[in-house]
């Protein structure tokens, strides 16, 4: 899903396929394996805050320069390398005992994109026209030297991790994303949200940053188990941007 100049998508590792709907439901089964793709269209750097099931997985963000896409396969947390993973409302040792029925976040992935301010433009400094002279007397005022720029102030950047990878081939391919699909309610069979598990090897390092600008884009998709038979079925052209729907109601 794209807004504005930023976008997400869910990406499928080792093989299976997850359903992006127009309505920005993702359909997926169980225990699938996946990653998010971020994308930053616009001609300054941003800042990708990556929240999963109401939890943050980014720590200060993910930097992304203009135009550029990454792939985010795990949290950023030091020491923590497992690999996003789709389970089904009710498993008690991902969600706790209840099993996730009493979060209404389950199955929510939400990225909040903050843009670098664009520098102020520098100063533009004029020679100043010199007195005219005066009657009687032999000389000119010398013109006045030109004035010295003010030193340079900028503001005080901060320090946001930027994704690094020390795998030598992506890991899932850059093809162009698939049309969203028309997703029915006969399509979904429950709720869903992300444990995780395997192992990934990618690694972060800190970059500092400008000021941010104030508000931020949001982009919010929400995992849901599809139905079998939802899978496979031909994609309709996008449809108009819908606001993110509520997550399926708690099973008894």
């Amino acid at each position: 899903m794209r807004v504005g100049d930023v976008s997400v998508r869910l990406v499928p590792v080792g093989g299976g396929e997850m359903l992006e709907g127009e309505d920005g439901r993702v359909l997926a089964r169980p225990r699938q394996v996946y990653a998010i793709r971020l994308e930053n269209h616009s001609d300054r750097r941003a800042v990708a805050k990556v929240s999963l099931d109401g939890l943050p997985v980014t720590e200060g963000g993910l930097v992304l320069s203009p135009g550029e896409a990454m792939t985010l396969e795990r949290p950023t947390t030091e020491g923590e390398h497992g690999r996003f993973t789709v389970f089904a409302e009710g498993t008690e040792e991902v969600f706790g005992d209840d099993g996730g029925r009493g979060n209404p976040d389950l199955g929510l992935v939400e990225v909040e994109y903050r843009c670098e301010l664009a520098p102020p433009p520098p100063p533009v400094y004029v020679p100043r026209a010199a007195p005219p002279s005066l009657p009687g007397r032999e000389f000119d005022f010398p013109p006045a030297p030109l004035p010295s720029p003010p030193p340079a102030s900028p503001a005080r950047p901060s320090t946001v991790p930027q994704i690094w990878s020390s795998a030598q081939a992506p890991a899932v391919p850059s093809s162009a994303p698939a049309p969203p699909a028309a997703i029915r309610e006969s399509d979904v069979d429950s709720a869903a949200g992300t444990g995780l598990t395997g192992r990934s090897e990618q690694s972060f390092r800190t970059v500092a940053v400008g000021p941010l600008e104030e508000t931020a884009t949001r982009v919010a998709l929400r995992i849901v188990i599809g139905r079998p038979e939802a899978f496979g079925r031909a994609r309709p052209l996008p449809g108009a941007e819908r606001p993110v729907p509520p997550r399926p109601a708690p099973r008894p």
